[in-house]
Order: C-alpha cells, then structure tokens, then sequence
C-alpha cells in the first residue's frame, strides 16, 4: 500500500479530537505514524522516508504538498519493493522544506 500521488487520501489522515482517524488507519492493517508539518509555509514539500536501524531506506511512504496541520501515516509492513519487511526496529525521517524530524522508533 504505496502512499503517494492519487492514494495519499486513503492513507493520510488529518488528526481530529476524535479516533476517526485512528480507526481508519488501523483498519488497514497499517502501523499509525504521527507527524506534524510546521507552521512555516501554508503549503509544505513533505516526504516520510521509514529507514532500517542500518540506515538502509526501507519504504518512501510520502511524497506530497501538504498544508500545515498534524497527520497520521499508514504503513502496512512492506518495502518499496511490496514485499514484507523483516521484524525489527524502524526509523520514519520526515522533512517539509527545511524542517527535518524523526520520528521515535517504529516497531514491526
């Protein structure tokens, strides 16, 4: 389940007080990320890169403009290549613009 481009609505979620948007992520046997695009720019470049503790890249799952705001990022456990990642330990680097955060440790 690749999030970009056309897909990235069914996969991205903006956060609301309710678990709506929890709820929709999970129901796609993804594993939630929060990220947050800063306030900086009404519009931001966004990528969400998820890397293996190596430093190797795993899987690109954004690249998109994205308004300031917070959301939720889907992943369902697959590389870029759509095959199943090994259990592990995951890191998720997102830049919007200059903005540069990682994300704490995914675990799969």
């Amino acid at each position: 389940m690749r999030v970009d481009g056309a897909t990235l609505s069914a996969q991205i979620s903006g956060v609301s007080s309710s678990g709506s948007a929890v709820d929709l992520v999970r129901s796609h046997a993804s594993r939630p990320l929060r990220l947050e695009v800063p306030d900086r720019n009404p519009v931001a470049s966004v990528r969400v890169m998820l890397y293996s503790l190596n430093g190797t890249p795993v899987r690109q799952l954004v690249s998109e403009a994205l308004q300031a705001g917070h959301y939720l990022v889907g992943w369902d456990g697959m590389d870029d290549r759509g095959r199943h990642v090994q259990p592990g330990v995951y890191v998720a680097v997102m830049t919007a613009g200059s903005f540069r955060e990682t994300q704490p440790p995914v675990i799969r």
